[in-house]
Formats: C-alpha cells, sequence, structure tokens
C-alpha cells in the first residue's frame, strides 16, 4: 500500500509469501509505488523496514535510513 499526504507518500505493507520469495516479488512491488509517488510529484518516499527480511532490499535499491523509530507497548494490554 502506498499512503500518500501533502509531503510524502510512506510505504506500508509489503509483504511477500514465503514460497514466493526470492524472485523479485517484493522490488517489483516497492517499484510499482515508487512510480506511483513520482507521478504524484512527491519529493519524499517512507517506510519502515524489519531488518530481517524488507530492510537489505530497501538498502539495496537507494533508500537511505534518516531516522529511527522505537516502538514502545505496554506489557499490561
Amino acid at each position: 500500500m502506498a499512503v500518500p499526504s501533502a509531503c510524502g507518500v510512506y510505504l506500508i505493507a509489503g509483504a511477500v509469501a514465503t514460497w514466493a520469495r526470492g524472485r523479485g516479488l517484493y522490488r517489483a512491488l516497492v517499484r510499482a509505488r515508487w512510480d506511483f509517488a513520482v507521478a504524484r510529484g512527491t519529493p519524499v518516499l517512507v517506510t519502515q523496514a524489519d531488518p530481517q527480511t524488507s530492510y537489505p532490499i530497501l538498502k539495496r535499491i537507494g533508500f537511505e535510513d534518516v531516522c529511527a523509530i522505537r516502538r514502545l507497548e505496554d506489557p499490561g494490554r
């Protein structure tokens, strides 16, 4: 999914089934959303990536680290 905003596009929910991995599908999903952002004239793409899965792929195709996100959870919930 690509969620547009006034400042950019947030790429979320890009996932590939385990059996389909290693065939370029994730990169194709990113590319389609990237093209959507470019067509809108969007200056920025943002995503949060899992270090074990999508992060290495995103780094290889040109994404850069710009911040760190810390997720806090309430253990009582």
